[in-house]
């Protein structure tokens, strides 16, 4: 009861509400019914979890972390080593449902092992494990341009968040339940492995809400403006 549900396959990703990726891990059938919120266990089952056999709900987002503006004039081309400007930061952590992280728990490491499956499963990208933060005050890149043009250097990452669940066998869980069934909200963020690249300004700005964009790199360009 109180180990993990195995994976049995991981959904199609979709848009919701047109927006976020989205993907939920189905299970495998499970031999015993999930127990229900308030329902009586046994002293013998206090402490046994049961994790939501839906899995966690992810979604994705697309977040621009660092950048900065470079005008490569006709004869100064060649290669450059700039320092970005910190744009956004996202952090890696994950809450219950009353706002009390629970970063060092076990309950968190297991909702990170299932989303890292997850995301990699549906997306192909894999997410960070380290470090509680998605950028830097000292991010440099070097890029040789041999164009002349008005570019942007970005470094991004797709932000990984949702929500996951179970129920834990407690004491007093409720007035009139001596031993009972207690359902858990976790709520988490995370963020993939960093994407840095250059684009170029070739025109308008997309006027596309930034919640409908979904790549890193057009989240950039947009962020660099109009020529």
């Amino acid at each position: 009861m109180s180990r993990f549900p195995r994976i049995a396959r991981a959904g199609a990703a979709t848009l919701v509400a047109g927006v976020l990726l989205s993907v939920s891990l189905v299970n495998s059938a499970q031999a015993d019914p999930y127990p229900i919120d308030g329902a009586p266990c046994s002293a013998s089952q206090i402490g046994q979890k049961v994790w939501g056999f839906n899995g966690p709900t992810i979604n994705l987002k697309p977040v621009v972390t660092d950048q900065i503006a470079i005008n490569i004039a006709p004869g100064t081309t060649g290669t450059r080593t700039d320092t970005l400007t910190e744009v956004e930061t996202v952090t890696r952590a994950v809450t219950n449902s009353v706002g009390v992280e629970v970063t060092a728990s076990a309950e968190a490491g297991a909702i990170f092992a299932k989303v890292s499956a997850s995301v990699k499963a549906s997306y192909n990208y894999s997410v960070v494990t380290t470090g509680s933060k998605s950028t830097s005050h000292t991010t440099t890149m070097s890029w040789s341009f041999n164009q002349p043009g008005y570019y942007g250097l970005y470094r991004g990452v797709q932000e990984v968040s949702g929500l996951d669940s179970y129920t834990e066998c407690q004491r007093y869980p409720y007035p009139s339940v001596p031993i009972g069934w207690k359902s858990h909200t976790l709520y988490f963020s995370a963020f993939t492995s960093p994407e840095e690249g250059t684009i170029l300004c070739t025109g308008p700005a997309t006027t596309l809400p930034d919640l409908f964009i979904t790549k890193i790199r057009d989240l950039a360009r947009k962020r660099l403006g109009d020529c």
